[in-house]
């Protein structure tokens, strides 16, 4: 984890992209060592809302990573 955590200063990382069927714990707990940001992405359609079919999940998920690497 620590191996991890230089990494992500090192090579300044500004967001830790995860599955949303996994707990969100982890990746907070790294990100906030550096201040990246977690983003949660929708990985099959109605898994979050708004990914009701595939072109919006893909939408969500392109809006997504294109508002964290943003702001």
């Amino acid at each position: 984890l620590e191996a991890l955590k230089d990494y992500i200063r090192s090579e300044k990382v500004r967001v830790i992209v995860q599955s949303s069927y996994f707990p969100t714990d982890a990746a907070k707990a790294v990100a906030s060592t550096n201040g990246a940001k977690v983003l949660v992405l929708c990985q099959s359609v109605g898994e979050l809302p708004g990914c009701d079919d595939y072109l919006s999940m893909t939408r969500n998920n392109i809006e997504a990573i294109l508002g964290a690497l943003e702001g």
